[in-house]
């Protein structure tokens, strides 16, 4: 079970939104790192391949703006 992140009071739309990707894509990094290698499946492994390219995507833009 994730737990929960509370957000600051006074943040802005933004920073919350940052947050938020940043969160998600720390959870998805540790999902993915706990993956074993060698007993994986091929959907097993495109799946958390596509799910860290979609977070990378997410965390670029965010530090973009």
């Amino acid at each position: 079970m994730a737990k929960a992140n509370a957000v600051p009071v006074g943040m802005t739309v933004p920073e919350v939104r940052q947050q938020a990707v940043l969160t998600v894509a720390r959870e998805n990094l540790a999902d993915a790192e706990s993956l074993r290698l060698d007993s994986a499946s091929t959907e097993e492994l495109t799946y958390h391949f596509c799910v860290l390219k979609r977070s990378l995507r997410e965390v670029l833009t965010v530090v973009a703006l």
